[in-house]
């Protein structure tokens, strides 16, 4: 875990337990009304899952977290190509020098 961002997003609480990431809650009442997991990660993630509270904090920290990391890999995309771009703008003018 990096303690500055918190938990991994994989897996998340909601594949830790199977269901889709849009379960209702009614669904998730269910699941509470089961044994508990055996599992600590499974019984961690249904206590947030099953608290509405919870479960909208949760979200919305798997959405921020996501929006982070897509700006994070876009940033690298957009770096990297400005450095091929550079480099080809170089040899360019190597093989521009090399004619003349």
């Amino acid at each position: 875990m990096n303690p500055r961002h918190g938990p991994p997003l994989d897996p998340t609480h909601y594949a830790v337990l199977g269901l889709a990431e849009d379960v209702t809650a009614t669904e998730l009442a269910a699941l509470a009304g089961r044994p508990a997991p055996a599992d600590e990660a499974a019984r961690l993630a249904l206590a947030v899952l099953a608290d509405g509270r919870r479960r909208q904090v949760y979200d919305r920290y798997l959405r921020r977290e996501r929006t982070a990391i897509t700006r994070a890999v876009r940033r690298r995309r957009l770096l990297r190509l400005a450095a091929v771009a550079c480099v080809l703008a170089l040899l360019a003018a190597l093989v521009g020098g090399l004619r003349a």
